[in-house]
């Protein structure tokens, strides 16, 4: 099927010849402010920000699964140690970090959700593919290097980190 998320075989050889040495218990790696913020602005002023942005879910406030990463926050606070690892992706100036087991930075990481702005292609064309099928060592290396990761719901009912 064409439901089923694919990996290219060279993924996972890449994969598998990484180091599996746990330096973390727990780690999560993926986008949370464009969350935060699709809960704290009004509708329509979050749906008129989304129009035309691909890869933007425009579902905004209590719409469906708009509060589905909180608990990662709240979770890291509680439970990670200076050997654990958070990485928001789409962290912007208005993150604050939250122990030595955050290193989000504005721009830092590979951020599929906003492909259409790091390559500067709107139109989804061949910059854009190549950028989303591009291999992220260092996201690979700190999942297999981790105990647990995160795996919280998002755009929609299956997270990608669950089926890698």
């Amino acid at each position: 099927g064409c439901s089923v998320p694919k990996m290219p075989l060279y993924f996972l050889e890449r994969v598998q010849a990484l180091s599996h040495k746990k330096v973390h218990t727990f780690n999560f790696q993926g986008s949370y402010m464009w969350e935060y913020y699709r809960q704290v602005l009004p509708a329509p002023v979050w749906r008129a920000l989304m129009e035309g942005n691909p890869g933007w879910n425009a579902t905004a406030g209590n719409e469906g699964q708009t509060e589905a990463r909180n608990w990662v926050v709240d979770f890291a606070k509680a439970n990670f140690s200076d050997h654990d690892l958070l990485k928001i992706t789409d962290a912007d100036y208005t993150w604050r970090r939250l122990g030595p087991y955050d290193v989000s930075a504005p721009g830092k990481y590979h951020n599929t959700r906003a492909a259409t702005i790091v390559t500067g292609d709107a139109e989804m064309g061949e910059e854009y593919h190549k950028y989303l099928v591009a291999f992220d060592e260092p996201y690979w290396e700190e999942m297999v290097g981790s105990n647990f990761t995160l795996c919280p719901g998002g755009d929609s009912a299956w997270s990608m980190r669950f089926y890698e």
